[in-house]
């Protein structure tokens, strides 16, 4: 998120794939700098905004096959309000 905490882009285990011995300077780089080198769509955001309906955010997750999707304010706006994962939704679902 930038100061305004508006969504920019995130990093995840899967974005260290690629890290090699060769490579492994990158680790010194701050996240901003390490996800500048990374191409647009590793770092593409799913967003939705709380109005989505829970059946449309399960649809845009398997979509997207992602295990993330970040709430924010409105679609004008991408200033984070809270982020629904696949471990939410879980949970949800087996919740006793």
């Amino acid at each position: 998120m930038n100061d305004d905490d508006n969504l920019v882009g995130y990093l995840s285990a899967s974005n260290l794939r690629g890290i090699t011995a060769g490579t492994l300077t990158s680790l010194t780089l701050s996240v901003t700098d390490y996800l500048n080198t990374l191409p647009a769509t590793e770092i593409h955001c799913v967003t939705a905004t709380r109005d989505m309906t829970l059946r449309s955010l399960i649809n845009v997750i398997i979509e997207t096959k992602v295990h993330r999707v970040w709430i924010i304010e409105g679609k004008e706006s991408k200033k984070v309000i809270d982020v629904v994962s696949l471990s939410d939704l879980i949970g949800l679902l087996v919740k006793e």
